[in-house]
């Protein structure tokens, strides 16, 4: 799809509202995809980061992530399918423009960011102006909040992507085999009884390898006894 600067310019006048993408894809593939809910979840303004979002989802997708915007054609429950892609996704990126959190519509990125904060989802945050112009995003993020910087416009940073699938993979539960093995013998799951033996027999010798601290202090009590 080609997008031109002047229907780009026609999009932004509409706020948040447009936030419905042309996509080439076929309904199948459509339909397989959204089977599973997307790693992450890119909160943007459709007329202030629209090209940075689709570059930033590409790569991420490269990476090997599902990742999740606003590309709901005419028609479609806009609303329903965002909430529901906001909801099961591990980790919000934040694309934060200058009027990023503006209340445009009946659902914008005020409410997501709200929703990201009211139910303490894992967010990725993106400065993308030097000040926000709404109050309480910059109230939400503070000085405090670790962010990487990309202007609108300029070369997405060398290492976003590598920063934002890192943290995405700590989400995404165990993340070797040794801490597969450790949440199995906790709970007994997804182990016959023969492995879990070995497992738990693998766990008291590693015990039984370190010395008590009370047989260690009797010992020296009749160490000093035998010489007195």
């Amino acid at each position: 799809m080609t997008v031109t600067a002047e229907s780009t310019r026609r999009t932004s006048r509409l706020g948040d509202s447009t936030r419905s993408l042309s996509s080439s894809r076929s309904p199948s593939r459509r339909s397989k995809e959204s089977a599973q809910p997307p790693d992450i979840f890119i909160s943007f303004r459709f007329g202030e980061a629209y090209e940075e979002a689709i570059a930033l989802k590409k790569a991420l997708e490269k990476a090997g992530k599902r990742v999740f915007i606003s590309d709901v054609q005419g028609g479609g429950n806009i609303e329903e399918v965002i909430c529901e892609a906001l909801d099961k996704c591990l980790i919000v990126v934040v694309l934060a423009t200058t009027t990023y959190g503006k209340a445009t519509t009946s659902f914008s990125t005020y409410h997501e960011i709200n929703y990201v904060f009211d139910e303490q989802k894992p967010f990725y945050l993106i400065k993308m102006t030097e000040r926000w112009e709404e109050v309480h995003v910059r109230m939400k993020f503070g000085q405090r909040t670790m962010f990487a910087f990309w202007r609108p416009g300029g070369p997405m940073p060398n290492d976003l992507v590598d920063n934002i699938v890192a943290k995405c993979n700590t989400l995404e539960g165990p993340s070797s085999e040794t801490d597969a093995v450790a949440l199995q013998v906790e709970d007994g799951s997804g182990m016959d009884s023969g492995a879990l033996a070995d497992a738990v027999s693998g766990v008291s010798a590693t015990t039984a390898a370190v010395p008590d601290e009370r047989t260690v202090a009797d010992a020296q009590d009749e160490s000093i006894e035998d010489v007195l």
